[in-house]
């Protein structure tokens, strides 16, 4: 789950069912870090792109993520903590939500088509 691929029926049945979605590549491997819809809108708060994502993830209800960190990146720890305190406005959510294109990064062969409709 990311601003590329958003997965709305998975959504949908995790919040019926009273579960959490997890994004594993909130980041979508790296592609959301030099978005430039991204970039505009954190330039207007003076953050990341990154950090527009992280936060567009955890605005969302039954929607938790976790961004890759290392310990030789500490600032990048310290990114993804500070998205925490971001808040988008409606107007920059949907700029967000518009990024959808279902692109699918990790495809495993083993992975359900869950996803469609």
């Amino acid at each position: 789950y990311h601003p590329y691929l958003q997965q709305r029926a998975v959504l949908q049945a995790v919040r019926t069912h009273g579960m959490v979605l997890t994004a594993h590549s909130p980041l979508a491997l790296g592609r959301a870090v030099t978005d430039p819809i991204l970039s505009d809108i954190g330039e207007t708060y003076g953050v990341s792109a990154a950090q527009v994502s992280l936060a567009w993830l955890l605005a969302q209800d039954s929607v938790t993520a976790i961004p890759g960190c290392t310990a030789d990146h500490i600032d990048h720890l310290r990114d993804n903590l500070a998205s925490l305190e971001l808040v988008l406005t409606p107007e920059d959510v949907a700029r967000v939500d518009a990024l959808a294109d279902g692109t699918r990064l990790i495809d495993p062969p083993h992975g359900p088509v869950w996803d469609e409709g």
